[in-house]
C-alpha cells in the first residue's frame, strides 16, 4: 500500500475498524467523538463526499493518511509515514483498495514486465555507456539504480534498462532510446541523511536527481528527495509534503512549457501550506532544458578548457 491508496480508504470504514461510531449523521457528513483525544461533545466531522476529516477541538484535519499519523501520535507511538502505512497494512489486511489509475498508464504497465523478475547491479556495457554519455559516474548510479531485463509482452523481445523503484513497488525504466514503467507509475522517495528533515527536493526525473549529486560532488543528499518520474505524478507528492515537517521545498523542473505549468501548480500548493516556502532552482540552468543537459554542458566545457 502507498499513500495514494491509503487516502482512497473511506474514513467511515477506517473509523469503524477503530471502534468509532458516528454520533450524528447528515446527508454529506457525520459527527464523531474525536478518536484523537477525550471529549464529551462530538466535534470530529467527516465529509462523506470529499473523504476528509476535521477535528474542531484541535483545529486539524485532512486526508485519511493524515488522520492515521495523527491517530498514531495520539497513541504515543511512532508516527512517520512508514509507520502509518504499516499500521494500515496490519488493520486492512488483504481487503482490496482500488485507486483511480489512468487507462493509458495501465496499458503501459501491462506491456512491460521483468523477465523472470531479474534485476541486479548495473553491468551491461550499453547502460554503462549511456550513463557515461549523461556524465553520471557508475558508482553513483549503482547507489540508486538497478539493471533490469525487461520483456515487451507485445513483441516477446527483451531489452536492458536502468531501473528505479517507485512507491507502488514498480520500476521506472530508462535507456538511451526507451523510457517506460513496470507496474503502476508513481513517485520515488529517497530519504536524506539529516536526522531531522526540514527540506525536501523535488526532481522531475531520475537523471535530474543524480545530476545534482554529481554537480554538488556528493553521493547522498542531506535532504529528502522526491523524484516524480512524470509530471502527471506531481499531486502524488503533495500528501508526503503535507504530512511532513518540511519548511522548504526545492524544485528542479524542466525549462519547457510543461515544466513551467507544473512549477506553478507546485507553487500554488505550497502557498496553501502554512509555514512552507518554495525555492525553484530552474534559474540555475535557465539556458538548458533540464538539469542533466546543464551537467553535460558543464562537463564538456571543462574538457574543452583542459584541451
Amino acid at each position: 500500500m502507498n499513500i495514494e491508496e491509503a487516502n482512497a480508504i473511506p474514513m467511515f470504514d477506517l473509523l469503524e475498524k477503530l471502534g468509532c461510531k458516528s454520533y450524528r449523521d447528515y446527508p454529506d457528513s457525520a459527527l464523531y467523538k474525536s478518536p484523537l483525544r477525550i471529549e464529551k461533545t462530538a466535534s470530529f466531522r467527516v465529509n462523506k463526499v470529499k473523504n476528509v476529516w476535521y477535528d474542531h477541538g484541535i483545529g486539524k484535519g485532512g486526508s485519511t493518511f493524515r488522520f492515521v499519523l495523527e491517530y498514531l501520535k495520539s497513541q504515543n507511538v511512532d508516527h512517520t509515514a512508514g509507520d502509518g502505512l504499516r499500521f494500515l497494512n496490519r488493520i486492512w489486511g488483504d481487503q482490496p483498495i482500488t485507486p483511480l489509475i489512468p487507462q493509458s498508464q495501465l496499458a503501459e504497465a501491462d506491456r512491460y514486465k521483468l523477465k523472470e523478475k531479474l534485476i541486479y547491479s548495473i553491468k551491461h556495457p550499453a547502460l554503462i555507456n549511456y550513463l557515461k554519455d549523461r556524465c553520471i559516474p557508475l558508482e553513483i548510479a549503482k547507489l540508486y539504480f538497478k539493471e533490469a531485463e525487461v520483456l515487451n509482452t507485445n513483441s516477446g523481445k527483451t531489452f536492458k534498462a536502468i531501473a528505479l523503484k517507485n512507491e507502488s513497488s514498480g520500476y521506472e525504466l530508462k535507456n538511451k532510446i526507451f523510457k517506460g514503467t513496470i507496474n503502476q507509475k508513481d513517485i520515488s522517495f529517497i530519504r536524506g541523511t539529516n536526522e531531522e528533515q526540514k527540506r525536501v527536493q523535488v526532481f522531475e526525473g531520475m537523471m535530474d536527481f543524480v545530476s545534482v549529486l554529481v554537480l554538488l560532488d556528493i553521493k547522498r543528499l542531506k535532504d529528502d528527495a522526491i523524484i516524480l518520474n512524470s509530471l502527471s505524478c506531481l499531486t502524488k507528492a503533495f500528501p508526503i509534503i503535507e504530512i511532513s515537517s518540511y519548511e522548504e521545498v526545492y524544485s528542479y523542473f524542466d525549462n519547457d512549457k510543461a515544466g513551467v505549468n507544473h512549477r506553478e501548480i507546485l507553487k500554488e500548493f505550497i502557498q496553501s501550506q502554512k509555514g512552507l516556502k518554495h525555492v525553484s532552482l530552474h534559474t540555475k540552468y535557465a539556458n538548458y532544458k533540464d538539469v542533466n543537459e546543464w551537467l553535460v554542458a558543464e562537463r564538456n566545457l571543462k574538457t574543452l578548457k583542459v584541451i
